[in-house]
Formats: C-alpha cells, sequence, structure tokens
C-alpha cells in the first residue's frame, strides 16, 4: 500500500546533512554549491569522522565568511571515525527541516537542481524521496538506480562480470532502455521512474519518513546502509523515484580513498550483514565463502602478478 503524505510543520523548509572524512578541499567545494542554490530557510549539518587534514578548522574559517553566514552551518567533530550511518544518524538528531538532504562532499549541483527535487517532492505528496540523475565529471553518465540486491546479482558484482560488458550508455543505447527491467542502471535515463533505491550521494528524503520506519541502520559503518533503509521503506509501502530533471555531478570515492584497502573489508562485511538481515541463512552461507574465494584469488594474483608488501584484511561479521 503507497503512503501518502501530509505537510509536516517543522522549524524550516531543509536540513543538509553531509559526513566529512578526510576531503577538506571537497568540502569547502560543496558548501559553495550549495550556497549557489539559494535555498533559503534551511541549515546545513557537517558531521566529521575525526579528519585530520584539517577539515573542522576550516569550518570555523567558513563560518566567518559573510558569504555563506547564510547556510546556517552546524558542526559535530567526532573524535572517532564513527562510520556513515552513525555520522548521518548524529546529524538527524539535531535536523529541524522538513526535508534532509543527505550530500557526499565530492558532488556538485547543476543549474537548480537542488529546487527541482524539492519542489517535486513538494508538489507529489505520495513520493517519500528522490533521487538525482548523476554524471561524472566528464559529463558520462554515472549508474545510480539500483534494484535490491539477489544472490545473483550480488555474486555477479563480486567477480565483477558486469566489467565485461559494454559500457552502460552503450548498453542503454542498445537496449533502449528495456534492460532496465533487469537492471535499474540500464533503464532509460531521462525518464522519471519509481526504483528501489539511488546512491547516497546525493539523497531527498521527508523527515517524516525517517520518523516512520527509523534512521539508518548503524551496523552498517560503509556501504548498503542506503540500500537498507530503502528496502525497509520499500517494505512499510514508501515510493522512492529517480529524478533526472535535477543533475549532480560526482568525483566517486573521495572519501573511500582515503582508507585504502579498508574499504574493501568495509563493503564485504555490510554486503554479508544486509544478506544476514535480509536473505536465508544459506544465501549468506554462499556470500561468505564467495568472499572468501574472491579475496584468496586476488591475494593470489597480487602475489603471482605483483608481488607487493603482503597485506591481510580481517573480516568482522
Amino acid at each position: 500500500m503507497v503512503k501518502r503524505f501530509f505537510i509536516d510543520i517543522k522549524d524550516m523548509q531543509l536540513s543538509t546533512i553531509i559526513v566529512n572524512y578526510n576531503t577538506r578541499d571537497d568540502l569547502k567545494e560543496a558548501l559553495q554549491s550549495l550556497q549557489g542554490q539559494g535555498i533559503t530557510d534551511s541549515e546545513v549539518i557537517v558531521v566529521d569522522n575525526a579528519s585530520t587534514d584539517g577539515s573542522v578548522e576550516a569550518l570555523t574559517e567558513l563560518e566567518a565568511k559573510p558569504h555563506l553566514s547564510r547556510l546556517n552551518l552546524k558542526v559535530i567533530a567526532n573524535q572517532t571515525n564513527l562510520g556513515f550511518a552513525k555520522a548521518v544518524n548524529q546529524g538527524l538528531r539535531i535536523a529541524r527541516g522538513e526535508f534532509i538532504l543527505l550530500l557526499n562532499p565530492d558532488v556538485r549541483f547543476q543549474g537548480r537542481a537542488l529546487s527541482t527535487m524539492i519542489q517535486y517532492v513538494r508538489d507529489h505528496p505520495h513520493v517519500a524521496s528522490v533521487g538525482p540523475k548523476i554524471i561524472y565529471p566528464d559529463g558520462r553518465l554515472q549508474p545510480s538506480r539500483g534494484t535490491f540486491p539477489t544472490l545473483a546479482k550480488s555474486l555477479a558484482s563480486l567477480f565483477r562480470i558486469k566489467s565485461l560488458l559494454p559500457p552502460d550508455e552503450r548498453m542503454i543505447q542498445m537496449a533502449k532502455g528495456r534492460l532496465g527491467r533487469i537492471a535499474a542502471q540500464w533503464g532509460d535515463p531521462e525518464a522519471t521512474q519509481e526504483v528501489d533505491f539511488t546512491t547516497g550521494a546525493c539523497l531527498l528524503i521527508r523527515r517524516s519518513l525517517f520518523d516512520t520506519i527509523g534512521t539508518f541502520d548503524e551496523r552498517f559503518f560503509l556501504y548498503y546502509e542506503e540500500i537498507d533503509f530503502f528496502l525497509r521503506a520499500h517494505e512499510a509501502g514508501f515510493r522512492h523515484l529517480y529524478l533526472p530533471a535535477a543533475v549532480v555531478v560526482h568525483t566517486v570515492g573521495t572519501s573511500s580513498k582515503k582508507i585504502g584497502l579498508s574499504s574493501y573489508r568495509y563493503r564485504y562485511e555490510s554486503m554479508i550483514k544486509y544478506f544476514m538481515k535480509h536473505k536465508p541463512w544459506w544465501q549468506t552461507f554462499v556470500i561468505r565463502v564467495a568472499i572468501v574465494l574472491k579475496s584468496l584469488g586476488s591475494f593470489m594474483v597480487s602475489v603471482v602478478l605483483l608481488r607487493p608488501r603482503m597485506t591481510w584484511l580481517t573480516i568482522n561479521v
């Protein structure tokens, strides 16, 4: 059953939550891009996960600049890296907006993308959240839509089956969007459509959705937290839309590059946790075995071909 939303009376229109980890320069540009959207009656909450690159100090300097004062900036400075889900929830606890914008530091708005997203959700009370069309800095379409993970799709992802296929834009052209029924990223990129989820790099979500189904599951340190959230929303009858009329540029993986090999560990841990939470036990077992085989295969290739300094990844689930 599709839920219909009524107007929530909140203190302000929009709360933007940005989780930052050692991306000081990107963060500055993100704030400038956000300021350029001209959204009034809003606040920006930056949750810093123990950055060591001077991010918090830079935010203090930015607060003093008159042209950024309208951002209504608030900073939560964590002493340790708490992960993405927990950091978002910290921001949500102090957010006062009717709408919540989750924004990565490496995202830039094009045109009036943010206004387009807000107006669309406001005009469509049956829509709980939207994600924009995302492109790479060179203008290529970036895969941002997805269908909920299955065992087959997760195994294909682990063993990089998709890398054997043509680029997404070519797949869309070849199939004229019909493959979107198999994988959402191959659907028509210019069509507004209901999807299972879009990437967490840029999401506009009604605050009332969080109030209804709860916040992000903090067991996911990094990756899969938005997929888990949208699955819970879907099961509760809420709709999430891909909105190509709003376009943003995403550099991709700025924070994850800072943590190196650990990003693989977090991805594998989160995949296992997702299957433990939502799938039968035997599928979780298959995923565990597949991750072991994948890790062993990658390790053997590195030893035989690259011979780097050996590093073991310990997955804790």
